[in-house]
């Protein structure tokens, strides 16, 4: 995820648009990324995902309905 979806360490509006339209499309969408927990959780909360995994695999958050 690191500066594949971000750029500079942002989120564009263009980038966030595609992933809810992979999410409405029905494509499980669940980045990648070394960020901490608590980075994570916001973004499984936050974002259009179905969830992450960070800290290089030590962890995964799935998105609660």
């Amino acid at each position: 995820m690191d500066e594949t979806l971000t750029y500079n360490g942002r989120l564009s509006s263009e980038t966030y648009a595609a992933l809810e339209q992979l999410q409405t499309a029905g494509v499980k969408v669940i980045p990648v990324t070394a960020a901490p927990a608590g980075w994570c959780d916001q973004m499984a909360r936050m974002w259009p995902i179905d969830g992450v995994i960070g800290e290089n695999g030590g962890l995964f958050f799935r998105r609660a309905s």
